[in-house]
């Protein structure tokens, strides 16, 4: 497949931001040498968004149903049908910064890796944008993996900026997420596969790394940060994923 990647934007309610971050990220794409499409996955805003991106005559897709979750399947079709090789997802909210948008790429296009982080923490950094509640759910996953994969030493985990090679969605089974759904069902949640990218691709052997991406604060819009009940079923995938797999007769990773 001809390498060509897909920068997925994800957005709720954040006309502010796109005003400002949208066009940065159309100069700075046209001036690479890579192959790329610009996808905007908007979910059903109501503050103008989505005719703000559609008279840009930007890519924009309405998500088929509410939540992240939904949005990322969303792109990765997207994506596909675009003939990416590639996804970054990038956060379009002023939270990312489109300067680090080609050294990301550069990691996975040039240097092979499967799956390459923006990390917010490179360094020993602290994000500017974390609330006590945020902090808290960072450290904690992020002390999870030190601990089940210390070899790695992954500084950032939950980052919404990150790229992928776009296979690695069918082969770590990210689409199919049966055996989870009577924890859905349980905690009134819809499970992403952001955290199962990471921690799947880590025991299938993917060759992943970080790079220095420091958090800049969003620009208008209401954060759509993840309650404690994500934070339950995020950890549930952590420790449990292999036997929860194993019990509904999937391949374990």
């Amino acid at each position: 497949m001809e390498q060509k990647v897909g920068v997925l934007c994800l957005c709720l309610n954040e006309v502010d931001a796109l005003k400002i971050i949208a066009p940065k990220l159309q100069t700075l794409l046209f001036k690479q040498k890579w192959k790329y499409e610009l996808i905007f996955i908007d979910g059903n805003s109501e503050d103008g968004s989505y005719e703000f991106l559609t008279s840009q005559s930007l890519n924009v897709v309405k998500q088929n149903g509410p939540g992240i979750p939904r949005a990322l399947i969303d792109g990765h079709n997207a994506a596909k049908n675009f003939g990416c090789s590639h996804i970054v997802q990038f956060q379009p909210d002023g939270n990312c910064d489109p300067q680090k948008l080609p050294e990301l790429v550069s990691a996975l296009l040039n240097d092979g890796n499967d799956i390459v982080i923006g990390s917010r923490y490179f360094a020993s950094r602290k994000s500017i944008d974390d609330t006590l509640t945020t902090a808290f759910g960072n450290t904690l996953f992020g002390w999870i993996y030190r601990v089940k994969f210390p070899a790695k030493k992954l500084t950032d985990t939950l980052v919404g900026f990150k790229g992928y090679r776009i296979g690695l969605v069918d082969e770590l089974d990210l689409l199919d997420n049966r055996e989870y759904r009577w924890l859905e069902r349980l905690l009134k949640v819809t499970f992403s596969f952001d955290t199962l990218l990471l921690l799947r691709g880590i025991r299938s052997g993917c060759l992943i790394c970080e790079i220095d991406a420091p958090e800049g604060l969003r620009i208008g819009g209401l954060s759509k940060r993840r309650t404690f009940r994500w934070g339950f079923a995020y950890v549930f995938q952590l420790l449990f994923d292999n036997q929860m797999r194993a019990f509904f007769g999937k391949v374990r990773f």
